[in-house]
This record gives C-alpha cells, sequence and structure tokens, in this order.
C-alpha cells in the first residue's frame, strides 16, 4: 500500500495540484522525487524543480531544500550565489535553518561570500 509511485492516485491528484501552482502541493511533489517514497522514482531534477517552484512562492522550508540542493550540485550544477539568495531570502523571514546555512557558506566562503 502507498509505494504505486507515479501510478498512485494520491500522487497523481498531488501532482495535478502541484502542476496548477499550489505550493505546499509542489513542497510535496519535491519531497517526494527527493527521497524517492511511496515508490516514486529518486529524481533529484524533479525535486529541485519543485522546490524551486514552491521556493518562488515564498515557501520557506523549499528555499531552504533548494538552497541546499544549489550548494551541493544536486540535481543540476551547483551555483553558490543561487544558494546564498535563497538562504538569505529564507533568512529574512525568520528561519534558523537559513541562517545555519548561510554560516555554512560564510565558514566556507561560498557564493561570493567572504
Amino acid at each position: 500500500m502507498g509505494e504505486q509511485g507515479l501510478d498512485d492516485p494520491h500522487v497523481i491528484a498531488q501532482l495535478h495540484r502541484a502542476q496548477g501552482g499550489d505550493a505546499h502541493a509542489q513542497e510535496m511533489m519535491a519531497d517526494l522525487f527527493y527521497w524517492g517514497a511511496r515508490g516514486v522514482p529518486r529524481d533529484h531534477g524533479a525535486a529541485r524543480h519543485w522546490f524551486m517552484q514552491a521556493a518562488e512562492q515564498g515557501r520557506v522550508p523549499s528555499l531552504i531544500a533548494v538552497a541546499g540542493m544549489f550548494l551541493k550540485g544536486e540535481g543540476g550544477p551547483a551555483d553558490n550565489m543561487t544558494a546564498v539568495r535563497l538562504y538569505q531570502e529564507a533568512q529574512e523571514q525568520g528561519s534558523p535553518a537559513a541562517s545555519n546555512g548561510l554560516g555554512y557558506a560564510y565558514f566556507y566562503g561560498q557564493g561570493g561570500l567572504p
């Protein structure tokens, strides 16, 4: 039960909501693809896409998740400057996790940071 992947009616419904612009559904699809959960194949490119869609709508968990993906080069090329920008956006919304990500970037001098 719950391992039907992209044939699962619940996953299909979630995907339709995500495609319709529902930021929470986009975040849930990103999680499914990132971890390869519920029988959905692990696909970091798809995860990065859906996290970015939700991040563009201001979803803090997605801002942090996609920033980490950019930092590590998961699902596409690494882009430290974009990672830092996304962490800063999440930090402006009061996210301690974003502060942690920025601390990491500062510690290692990533994204143009000293």
